[in-house]
C-alpha cells in the first residue's frame, strides 16, 4: 500500500476495510482491492476535530474485467487530548453519523425536487469499530476544491447563502421540529454552545480575545475597542452560550442548520475561474435553530469587509428571496408566510454575540494552512495572551475588518 512521506495512517485502515466499506455499492458481490493508496487529508491536523484521511483504491470483482477506481474520504475520531473530550462532549460522531446516513440523504430527495444539485458528500460507511469511522466520497474527484485562504468575496458568498436557502428549505421538508417527530434528541441543542463544552474552551477563546484586544491597543483609533476585548471579555463566553441557548428556544422557525459553515467546510466547484457549484462538508454540530445560526457563522466569520460594507442587506434579502421561493416549490406556503425578512433579521440581531465571537475567529477561518498552524499554536500557549498572536493579528486586512465591524456591533450590543 502505498502511502505518502507525512502520513502514517492507523493499521486498520487497510485494503480489507476499504472492502468492506465498499461492499453495499456492488450488490452483494465481494469487490476486491487490488491497490490502494493513503495520504493525509489534513497534513498539519490543526484545527479540526476529526483525522482525515484521503484513499484512493483500484477494486476489482469476480469475473468481471473492468477496474473500478474509487476516492474516498476516511474520516475518524482524535483519541486523546482536549478535542478528544471535546468530541466526546459534543457526541461529534454520533450526530454525524446521523446526518449523513439519513437526515442528508432524505434532505437530498427534496432537494432534487427543487432541480439542485446535491450539497453533502455520500456516506458509504460508518462505523464504531475500533475507533468512530465514516468513510465518503472524495468530491475532489468530481471537481470540487477549498476556496482561496483568506475572506471571501461578493461571487462566493452569494453562493453560499443560495445553497444554505435551498438546503434550509429541504430540511423543512423533514419537519423535525415537531415534538411528535422523534427526531433524535441530538439535535435538540446546539453541541458547541453547551456549558460543559463552552467552559472547556473557554481559556482558548479568552486568549484570543485579548490577544485580539493587544493588537488592537497598537492603533490609537482602536483603544475604546482593545479595552473591551482585553477586560470585558472575561464574561464574553457566558454571554455566547445564554444568546445561542435562548435563541434556539425561542425562535418561531427553526430549520437544520448545519452550524459550521466556514472556509474549511465548503468545497468549490470553479468554471473560468468562477464559483458556480458547492458542497457543504461536515455536519458534526448540525442541529436544528433559526437559519439565522447558519448566516451570523458563516458571514461574520468568512465575508470580507467589502462584502459587509457594500452587500451585506442585499445578500440578506437574496437569501431570504431564495428561501422563500423554495419553501413555496416544495409546498411549504405556510411556512414561507410565517418567516418575513423582519422575523429573520430579528433572528439574527438576537445572534450578536455569536457574532462578535466569529469576528474574533476570522482569522483562523480565514487563514492559510500554515498561518492556520501559528494561530493554533499561539492559542496553546501559557500566559493571558499570545505575542505570536498579536503578530498575526497586526495585519492590515483583520484591523481594517476589525475597524470597521466593532462599531457594528457595538451597536447591536456585543460589545
Amino acid at each position: 500500500m502505498g502511502r505518502d512521506s507525512d502520513c502514517q495512517p492507523p493499521e486498520w485502515l487497510n485494503r480489507e476495510f476499504i472492502a468492506v466499506a465498499l461492499k453495499p455499492e456492488y450488490s452483494g458481490k465481494s469487490p476486491r482491492v487490488a491497490s490502494m493508496t493513503v495520504e493525509d487529508a489534513n497534513k498539519t491536523q490543526r484545527g479540526y476535530t476529526s483525522r482525515l484521511y484521503r484513499v484512493t483504491a483500484k477494486v476489482e470483482v469476480a469475473a468481471e474485467a473492468e477496474v473500478h477506481a474509487w476516492h474516498l474520504i476516511v474520516k475518524c475520531s482524535i483519541e486523546t487530548g482536549i478535542v478528544s473530550e471535546v468530541s466526546r462532549l459534543q457526541q461529534l460522531f454520533p450526530r454525524e453519523t446521523l446526518m449523513l446516513t439519513s437526515l442528508v440523504p432524505a434532505v437530498h430527495e427534496a432537494l432534487r425536487r427543487l432541480r439542485a444539485e446535491a450539497v453533502a458528500p455520500r456516506c458509504l460507511l460508518a462505523a464504531s469499530s475500533p475507533v468512530d469511522v465514516l468513510v465518503m466520497e472524495d468530491l475532489s474527484a468530481a471537481g470540487y476544491g477549498p476556496p482561496p485562504a483568506g475572506f471571501l468575496d461578493l461571487e462566493h458568498c452569494r453562493l453560499v447563502l443560495d445553497r444554505l436557502a435551498q438546503w434550509h428549505a429541504a430540511s423543512c421538508t423533514l419537519d423535525l421540529a415537531r415534538p411528535d417527530s422523534g427526531a433524535d434528541p441530538l439535535l435538540r441543542r446546539d453541541p458547541f454552545w453547551q456549558p460543559p463544552v463552552a467552559s472547556l474552551l473557554q481559556p482558548y477563546h479568552r486568549k484570543q480575545f485579548r490577544s485580539i484586544g493587544v493588537a488592537l491597543g497598537n492603533f490609537p483609533d482602536c483603544y475604546k475597542y482593545s479595552k473591551k476585548y482585553k477586560t470585558d471579555s472575561e464574561e464574553w463566553v457566558d454571554k455566547i452560550v445564554h444568546a445561542v441557548t435562548r435563541s434556539c428556544a425561542q425562535s418561531d422557525f427553526k430549520v437544520l442548520v448545519h452550524a459550521d459553515v466556514w472556509n474549511k467546510n465548503i468545497m468549490v466547484k470553479y468554471r473560468d475561474g468562477k464559483p458556480v457549484d458547492l458542497r457543504f462538508v461536515d455536519f458534526q454540530v448540525s442541529h436544528l435553530a433559526s437559519p439565522a445560526r447558519d448566516l451570523v457563522f458563516f458571514l461574520y466569520g468568512n465575508a470580507s469587509e467589502q462584502v459587509h460594507r457594500r452587500h451585506l442587506s442585499d445578500l440578506l434579502l437574496e437569501y431570504h428571496c431564495a428561501l422563500s421561493a423554495a419553501l413555496r416549490d416544495l409546498g411549504l406556503q405556510r411556512q414561507a408566510d410565517a418567516y418575513p425578512l423582519h422575523k429573520l433579521l430579528a433572528d439574527m440581531d438576537s445572534l450578536a454575540m455569536l457574532a462578535l465571537y466569529c469576528v474574533c475567529y476570522a482569522p483562523l477561518s480565514t487563514a492559510t494552512d500554515q498561518r492556520g498552524v501559528a494561530i493554533m499554536d499561539g492559542l496553546g500557549v501559557t500566559g493571558d495572551y499570545s505575542e505570536a498572536l498579536v503578530k498575526l493579528y497586526s495585519d492590515p486586512t483583520l484591523i481594517s475588518f476589525w475597524r470597521f465591524i466593532n462599531p457594528i456591533l457595538e451597536s447591536k450590543g456585543a460589545l
